[in-house]
């Protein structure tokens, strides 16, 4: 058995000669057809298993989770996943409510924007920990560094006041 996914129009990719319909024929058992984040119904249950996976001490607050239930979420729940990633990693509070989300929400814009090297290498850094489920050795394996520096990348978390 083998299971596949894209997020291509394969009759379109097929018209453009771009994918073999013969392939799509061998393919083509069981076509499943996911809903966006945005779409889904169990968005809040959804967000804290996330939330959980990353940080079981940390959960959202009522607001916080209706705050990012509306935000687009183009990435899915990878995107979501790497958000919460970052609301981990810039606030110490166990219930995370909406002013912490601002960081976030900035940092996410500023990514989209574009930065520097080095704020790009720190979020390839960030986001690889998070889904190696916050483990350092398989984070530097992963990306072919050291854990040195995979735990210099995380001593750059903002320090609370």
């Amino acid at each position: 058995m083998l299971v596949s996914a894209t997020n291509a129009d394969l009759s379109d990719a097929i018209a453009k000669g771009r994918f073999r319909q013969d392939l799509l024929f061998r393919l083509n058992a069981l076509e499943v057809t996911l809903p966006t984040l945005g779409e889904r119904s169990d968005f809040e249950a959804i967000a804290t298993h996330l939330l959980t996976s990353i940080d079981s001490r940390r959960s959202l607050s009522p607001a916080a989770i209706q705050h990012l239930s509306r935000c687009a979420w183009p990435g899915n729940i990878r995107e979501l996943r790497n958000a919460l990633s970052r609301l981990t990693l810039h606030n110490d509070d166990i219930i995370i409510n909406t002013p912490a989300l601002a960081a976030v929400a900035q940092h996410h814009a500023d990514e989209r924007r574009g930065s520097t090297l080095h704020d790009q290498h720190r979020i390839q850094v960030l986001s690889t920990y998070a889904e190696t489920g916050n483990n350092v050795s398989e984070t530097a394996r992963r990306l072919g560094v050291s854990r040195n520096t995979i735990c210099r990348v995380l001593d750059e978390r903002p320090v609370r006041r």
